[in-house]
């Protein structure tokens, strides 16, 4: 499949007609359309988001999906179908009830390896673009930042960037600890442009991340000891 290298922003017809195409070719045409939106976000370069609710047997039912596709960076056109094809397998597990444990589990892993070899493609865990193009969403410049891994008792990892004051890190800590799903939140200090994606609050809104990616990030950071009543460095 010959692929242009040309930078290029989405938009809505390029997308569906990317869609269409690539559930025919790689899907079955087993995905049912849904609603496709740009988006300026500096959290995602394509997300897939929908509602869920729990049926008479106890199982989640997924419903309502949409699709966004970011437009704050110039992207090649091969950045952009293999983001729109991240995107799609996440849809097609949801839509068909497939649990895969956590965000890129083995089931994403094994499709992505799949259309990877198949139509030569080069699809990723974590969405990397090119570092001008990674630069130009984040922003290079170092900022301090404090912030959480949170770890949930099923097992689930999030990261959270906090205010960088003291009465505000306690606030999110305490008042997560509070919720009987948290197993642990270590904390860190990191001037790591990577974190600029992240925005900072005490919402108790979390994100999702790639382990591996999160891994290189943690390398150079800070741990810092909270016991819900004050910080310190870890020695």
């Amino acid at each position: 499949m010959p692929f242009k290298t040309s930078s290029m922003k989405p938009t809505i017809p390029y997308l569906k007609q990317k869609f269409d195409e690539f559930n025919t070719l790689c899907f079955g045409g087993k995905l049912a359309p849904l609603p496709i939106k740009l988006s300026d976000a500096k959290t995602y370069m394509g997300n897939v988001s929908y509602r869920k609710r729990r049926k008479i047997n106890g199982q989640w039912e997924y419903y309502d999906f949409t699709m966004r596709i970011n437009t704050r960076i110039d992207t090649s056109e091969e950045e952009l179908e293999d983001t729109l094809l991240h995107e799609m397998i996440h849809y097609y597990l949801y839509a068909n009830h497939i649990d895969d444990g956590k965000p890129h589990g083995p089931h994403f892993r094994q499709m992505m390896q799949t259309l990877n070899e198949r139509y030569g493609r080069h699809i990723t865990i974590s969405h990397k673009s090119t570092q001008e193009s990674r630069a130009q969403m984040l922003g290079t410049k170092p900022t301090k930042h404090i912030f959480g891994i949170i770890t949930t008792k099923n097992g689930e990892r999030y990261v959270k960037v906090v205010p960088r004051i003291q009465s505000r890190v306690l606030y999110f800590h305490n008042e997560m600890m509070r919720t009987d799903k948290i197993s642990s939140i270590q904390w860190y200090f990191s001037n790591d442009p990577y974190f600029n994606q992240f925005p900072s609050s005490v919402s108790m809104r979390v994100f999702y991340f790639d382990e591996e990616e999160m891994t290189q990030h943690l390398k150079g950071a800070i741990k810092i000891h909270c016991d819900g009543k004050s910080l310190r460095i870890e020695k």
